[in-house]
Protein backbone atom coordinates (compact mmCIF):
# COMPACT_ATOMS: atom_id res chain seq x y z
CA UNK A 1 0.00 0.00 0.00
CA UNK A 2 2.86 2.38 0.77
CA UNK A 3 4.19 1.87 -2.75
CA UNK A 4 0.87 3.03 -4.21
CA UNK A 5 0.51 6.13 -2.03
CA UNK A 6 2.73 8.43 -4.18
CA UNK A 7 0.86 7.32 -7.30
CA UNK A 8 -2.52 7.99 -5.65
CA UNK A 9 -1.36 11.42 -4.47
CA UNK A 10 -0.03 12.25 -7.94
CA UNK A 11 -3.26 11.06 -9.60
CA UNK A 12 -5.37 13.08 -7.15
CA UNK A 13 -3.30 16.20 -7.86
CA UNK A 14 -3.69 15.70 -11.62
CA UNK A 15 -7.45 15.22 -11.36
CA UNK A 16 -7.83 18.30 -9.14
CA UNK A 17 -5.65 20.30 -11.53
CA UNK A 18 -7.79 19.18 -14.48
CA UNK A 19 -11.01 20.11 -12.67
CA UNK A 20 -9.59 23.51 -11.77
CA UNK A 21 -8.55 24.05 -15.40
CA UNK A 22 -12.05 23.09 -16.61
CA UNK A 23 -13.58 25.46 -14.05
CA UNK A 24 -11.26 28.25 -15.21
CA UNK A 25 -12.04 27.64 -18.90
CA UNK A 26 -15.79 27.67 -18.23
CA UNK A 27 -15.42 30.95 -16.34
CA UNK A 28 -13.36 32.66 -19.06
CA UNK A 29 -15.71 31.51 -21.85
CA UNK A 30 -18.73 32.68 -19.85
CA UNK A 31 -17.22 36.10 -19.21
CA UNK A 32 -16.14 36.52 -22.83
CA UNK A 33 -19.67 35.69 -24.03
CA UNK A 34 -21.11 38.20 -21.58
CA UNK A 35 -19.02 40.94 -23.21
CA UNK A 36 -21.19 40.62 -26.32
CA UNK A 37 -23.99 43.19 -26.67
CA UNK A 38 -27.45 41.89 -25.78
CA UNK A 39 -28.65 42.24 -29.39
CA UNK A 40 -26.13 39.59 -30.48
CA UNK A 41 -28.23 36.96 -28.70
CA UNK A 42 -31.26 37.50 -30.96
CA UNK A 43 -31.31 35.43 -34.11
CA UNK A 44 -34.87 36.40 -34.93
CA UNK A 45 -37.01 39.51 -34.94
CA UNK A 46 -39.91 40.06 -32.54
CA UNK A 47 -43.33 38.95 -33.74
CA UNK A 48 -45.08 41.46 -36.00
CA UNK A 49 -47.62 43.73 -34.40
CA UNK A 50 -45.81 44.05 -31.07
CA UNK A 51 -45.61 47.54 -29.60
CA UNK A 52 -42.44 48.82 -27.87
CA UNK A 53 -43.31 47.47 -24.42
CA UNK A 54 -44.17 44.05 -25.88
CA UNK A 55 -40.89 43.99 -27.84
CA UNK A 56 -38.98 44.87 -24.65
CA UNK A 57 -40.84 42.12 -22.75
CA UNK A 58 -40.06 39.67 -25.59
CA UNK A 59 -36.36 40.57 -25.41
CA UNK A 60 -36.31 40.21 -21.64
CA UNK A 61 -37.96 36.78 -21.84
CA UNK A 62 -35.31 35.68 -24.39
CA UNK A 63 -32.49 37.00 -22.20
CA UNK A 64 -34.12 35.43 -19.14
CA UNK A 65 -33.71 31.99 -20.75
CA UNK A 66 -30.00 32.77 -21.14
CA UNK A 67 -29.64 33.73 -17.46
CA UNK A 68 -29.45 37.52 -17.78
CA UNK A 69 -32.61 38.04 -15.71
CA UNK A 70 -34.17 36.25 -12.72
CA UNK A 71 -37.78 35.03 -12.46
CA UNK A 72 -38.95 38.54 -11.48
CA UNK A 73 -37.33 40.00 -14.63
CA UNK A 74 -34.66 41.83 -12.65
CA UNK A 75 -31.29 42.05 -14.42
CA UNK A 76 -28.64 39.96 -12.65
CA UNK A 77 -25.08 41.19 -12.22
CA UNK A 78 -22.24 39.20 -13.83
CA UNK A 79 -21.39 37.31 -10.64
CA UNK A 80 -25.01 36.18 -10.15
CA UNK A 81 -25.16 35.18 -13.82
CA UNK A 82 -21.96 33.15 -13.39
CA UNK A 83 -23.34 31.32 -10.34
CA UNK A 84 -26.56 30.60 -12.27
CA UNK A 85 -24.47 29.34 -15.20
CA UNK A 86 -22.56 26.91 -12.96
CA UNK A 87 -25.85 25.74 -11.48
CA UNK A 88 -27.21 25.01 -14.97
CA UNK A 89 -24.08 23.32 -16.35
CA UNK A 90 -23.08 21.16 -13.39
CA UNK A 91 -25.30 18.20 -12.40
CA UNK A 92 -27.52 19.71 -9.71
CA UNK A 93 -31.17 18.68 -9.39
CA UNK A 94 -33.36 21.35 -11.02
CA UNK A 95 -36.83 21.87 -12.41
CA UNK A 96 -37.19 23.19 -15.96
CA UNK A 97 -40.15 24.32 -17.99
CA UNK A 98 -40.97 22.00 -20.91
CA UNK A 99 -44.18 23.68 -22.08
CA UNK A 100 -44.94 27.40 -22.07
CA UNK A 101 -48.07 29.37 -22.70
CA UNK A 102 -49.04 33.04 -22.84
CA UNK A 103 -50.66 34.75 -19.86
CA UNK A 104 -53.45 36.02 -22.11
CA UNK A 105 -54.21 36.15 -25.80
CA UNK A 106 -51.98 38.67 -27.60
CA UNK A 107 -49.64 39.01 -24.63
CA UNK A 108 -45.88 38.54 -24.90
CA UNK A 109 -45.58 37.36 -21.30
CA UNK A 110 -45.21 33.59 -21.00
CA UNK A 111 -45.88 31.21 -18.12
CA UNK A 112 -44.77 27.64 -17.54
CA UNK A 113 -47.54 25.10 -18.13
CA UNK A 114 -45.56 21.87 -17.64
CA UNK A 115 -42.19 21.22 -15.98
CA UNK A 116 -39.87 18.28 -15.33
CA UNK A 117 -36.91 17.47 -13.05
CA UNK A 118 -33.47 17.21 -14.66
CA UNK A 119 -29.90 17.10 -13.38
CA UNK A 120 -28.07 19.05 -16.06
CA UNK A 121 -29.32 21.69 -18.46
CA UNK A 122 -27.04 22.96 -21.19
CA UNK A 123 -29.92 24.93 -22.66
CA UNK A 124 -30.89 25.48 -26.26
CA UNK A 125 -28.48 26.71 -28.91
CA UNK A 126 -28.72 30.38 -29.81
CA UNK A 127 -27.90 30.16 -33.51
CA UNK A 128 -28.61 26.50 -34.37
CA UNK A 129 -31.77 25.61 -36.25
CA UNK A 130 -33.89 23.60 -35.70
CA UNK A 131 -33.85 24.28 -31.98
CA UNK A 132 -32.85 21.12 -30.15
CA UNK A 133 -31.20 20.78 -26.73
CA UNK A 134 -27.44 21.32 -26.72
CA UNK A 135 -27.00 17.91 -25.05
CA UNK A 136 -28.62 16.29 -28.11
CA UNK A 137 -26.25 18.14 -30.45
CA UNK A 138 -23.24 16.98 -28.41
CA UNK A 139 -24.60 13.41 -28.33
CA UNK A 140 -25.05 13.41 -32.12
CA UNK A 141 -21.59 14.85 -32.80
CA UNK A 142 -19.64 12.86 -30.16
CA UNK A 143 -18.97 9.69 -32.22
CA UNK A 144 -17.24 11.54 -35.07
CA UNK A 145 -15.30 13.74 -32.62
CA UNK A 146 -14.19 10.65 -30.70
CA UNK A 147 -13.12 8.98 -33.96
CA UNK A 148 -11.07 12.04 -34.95
CA UNK A 149 -9.39 12.15 -31.52
CA UNK A 150 -8.50 8.46 -31.64
CA UNK A 151 -7.15 8.78 -35.20
CA UNK A 152 -4.95 11.72 -34.19
CA UNK A 153 -3.64 9.80 -31.17
CA UNK A 154 -2.75 6.80 -33.34
CA UNK A 155 -0.91 9.05 -35.79
CA UNK A 156 0.85 10.81 -32.91
CA UNK A 157 2.06 7.57 -31.35
CA UNK A 158 2.99 6.05 -34.72
CA UNK A 159 5.03 9.06 -35.88
CA UNK A 160 6.09 11.16 -32.90
CA UNK A 161 7.53 8.49 -30.61
CA UNK A 162 9.73 6.76 -33.20
CA UNK A 163 10.82 10.17 -34.46
CA UNK A 164 11.70 11.28 -30.91
CA UNK A 165 13.72 8.11 -30.28
CA UNK A 166 15.66 8.52 -33.54
CA UNK A 167 16.29 12.20 -32.80
CA UNK A 168 17.66 11.28 -29.36
CA UNK A 169 19.93 8.61 -30.87
CA UNK A 170 21.24 10.97 -33.55
CA UNK A 171 21.65 14.05 -31.32
CA UNK A 172 23.17 17.01 -33.20
CA UNK A 173 23.11 15.27 -36.60
CA UNK A 174 21.02 16.03 -39.69
CA UNK A 175 17.99 13.93 -38.64
CA UNK A 176 17.89 15.70 -35.25
CA UNK A 177 18.03 19.14 -36.92
CA UNK A 178 15.35 18.22 -39.47
CA UNK A 179 13.16 16.79 -36.70
CA UNK A 180 13.53 19.95 -34.59
CA UNK A 181 12.68 22.05 -37.65
CA UNK A 182 9.59 19.92 -38.27
CA UNK A 183 8.48 20.24 -34.63
CA UNK A 184 8.94 24.02 -34.63
CA UNK A 185 7.16 24.35 -38.00
CA UNK A 186 4.27 22.20 -36.69
CA UNK A 187 3.66 24.56 -33.81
Amino acid sequence: MKDRLPAIIYLTKRIMSSLFTLFLILTVVFLLLRLLPDERYFDETPPKGFNESQVESWKISKLQKLGFYDEDKIRLNKFEQLINYYYQVFPFRKEICVAEGYVEFGSSEKICIESEIIYSNWGEPIFYKPVVPVQQIVKDRFPISFYMIMASMVITYAVAYPMGVLMAQKKGKLFDKLGNGFVIASI
